[in-house]
C-alpha cells in the first residue's frame, strides 16, 4: 500500500506467561479450561500472572479474560496506535488526547485506554497503570457508543501481582 495509508487486521491474541512468586503460595490449581494457575492468601487464582493482548479499537468493552479478587495490578502499552475514526482520523497511543462529549469515561482523554471490571466502574489507564482491582477485566478505547468506524489497536501487558 501507499506510504500514507495504513493497513490494520484486528487481531485477539492472549498469551499466558508465568512470573516468579514474591512469597510462598498454595500448589496449583486446576481450571475448567485445563490452564493451571496459583493461589495467592486471598484465593486470587490469578497471581502471578503475565497476560499480553491485543484491544482492538472497535471493540467496545474488550473482555481480557482475566479476574481479580482485589489484588494489585499493572496496566501496561508496549505498542500500537488506534483511531475513532472520522473523516480526518487521529491517531494515538493509550494516552489518547482531546476531549468530546458522551465518552465512556468523560473525565479520560478521548481515544485513551480505559477500563472497568464488573463490580467497578470504569477509569483511566492510559500507557501505565497500577492499582488494586476486583472483577472480570475489561478494557477500551474512550469512544462513544460509535465503535463501527475505530481502527488500529494497543498491544497490552497485564501483570497480576498479588
Amino acid at each position: 500500500p501507499p506510504q500514507n495509508e495504513r493497513l490494520y487486521i484486528d487481531v485477539l491474541k492472549v498469551e499466558f506467561e508465568k512470573t516468579p512468586a514474591s512469597k510462598e503460595s498454595t500448589p496449583p490449581t486446576g481450571s475448567a479450561d485445563g490452564k493451571t494457575s496459583e493461589n495467592d492468601s486471598t484465593g486470587n487464582t490469578n497471581y502471578g500472572k503475565k497476560v499480553t493482548v491485543i484491544v482492538p479499537a472497535n471493540v467496545k468493552w474488550f473482555s481480557t479474560g482475566i479476574s481479580v479478587d482485589g489484588g494489585r495490578v499493572r496496566i501496561t502499552r508496549l505498542s500500537g496506535e488506534w483511531t475513532n475514526g472520522g473523516n480526518e482520523p487521529i491517531y494515538t497511543d493509550a494516552r489518547g488526547s482531546g476531549s468530546w462529549s458522551g465518552l465512556l469515561v468523560p473525565s479520560a482523554p478521548f481515544r485513551a485506554l480505559v477500563a472497568r471490571t464488573n463490580v467497578q466502574p470504569a477509569f483511566y489507564v492510559g500507557n501505565d497503570w497500577s492499582g488494586k482491582l476486583k472483577g472480570g477485566l475489561e478494557l477500551s478505547i474512550n469512544d462513544t457508543d460509535s465503535f463501527y468506524d475505530n481502527k488500529g489497536s494497543q498491544k497490552i501487558v497485564i501483570e497480576i501481582e498479588n
